[in-house]
């Protein structure tokens, strides 16, 4: 019995789908069942291959072709399923893909067999105005157009931790240590370990440092007294909500996201190569 695979692609590009109709291919000459999101398959004009909504319950895996931000697209309706994700790098950075083109029919295969290990990644769930957003990198709190700083007030666990003066405040997974957080000078987290990371963005006063939170801390962040010009809560860089009075509050989301590795998977590795980590001129 052939088991079901969706093909989760990215679409930004015209290139992208050159690459995803590549990998398609390479999926059905191993006659896997592979499904598409409706609108790709129009685009491929491949009709008869998307996916219908009563076949949801009957995918086993989700193959994603792209780069890191189609990843976190697909974690956002993958988790929630418990489905796990093969990440396929079509991209140019590819931190969250484990897998290249030529490396994926074989991949799903060994899933299949069971020759693969599965690693589950925390994520997180932003509240706000009664709705919930989840996150498998980070929750991001920052101001729009008007320079002024904003006062971000931080609460955890119902005590008040402190009010930063500062553009923004960045909430991340250990997933998302290695991405935003990263750049307003977070640590780098293992992204098995679980973890909230707490990074002020470029804030205006020298005692500001990133913070490591237990994972099931629940924290409380609001603007005070509110910002004259626009404030946004963004979720995984695509989701931007706009920030008034409200608070939102931040905690573990109660599923994780499900990744499949290869037998020589490194995280040391990826930070090394794609981060060059310690990296000198000369020296290998």
């Amino acid at each position: 019995m052939k088991r079901l695979t969706f093909l989760y692609l990215s679409k930004d590009k015209k290139q992208s789908l050159q690459k995803g109709r590549e990998l398609l291919q390479s999926l059905l000459r191993r006659n896997f069942e592979v499904r598409l999101e409706e609108e790709v398959a129009d685009l491929l004009s491949l009709p008869h291959l998307a996916l219908k909504e009563e076949q949801l319950k009957e995918v086993e895996l989700v193959v994603v072709g792209g780069g890191d931000g189609t990843i976190l697209k697909a974690s956002h309706f993958a988790a929630p399923l418990g489905l796990p994700i093969l990440g396929v790098n079509m991209g140019r950075f590819g931190f969250l893909a484990e897998f290249s083109i030529k490396q994926a029919a074989q991949a799903v295969e060994d899933f299949f067999q069971g020759k693969v290990s599965i690693e589950e990644r925390m994520m997180l769930s932003a509240e706000i105005k009664n709705k919930v957003f989840y996150a498998l990198n980070d929750v991001v709190l920052s101001k729009g157009g008007i320079s002024r700083i904003l006062n971000v007030e931080t609460k955890v666990g119902g005590e008040l931790l402190a009010i930063y003066p500062a553009d923004g405040i960045i909430v991340s997974t250990p997933t998302g240590s290695t991405a935003y957080s990263l750049s307003a000078g977070g640590p780098i987290i293992e992204p098995s370990l679980e973890l909230i990371i707490l990074t002020p963005i470029c804030p205006h006063t020298l005692s500001a440092r990133p913070l490591v939170l237990k994972p099931d801390e629940i924290l409380e962040i609001s603007i005070r007294p509110p910002h004259p010009g626009s404030v946004f809560l963004t979720v995984d860089g695509q989701e931007g909500i706009p920030v008034g009075k409200e608070e939102v509050v931040v905690k573990r989301a109660p599923f994780h996201c499900k990744f499949v590795l290869s037998g020589n998977y490194s995280f040391y590795r990826k930070v090394r190569s794609l981060l060059r980590w310690g990296a000198r001129k000369g020296v290998v």
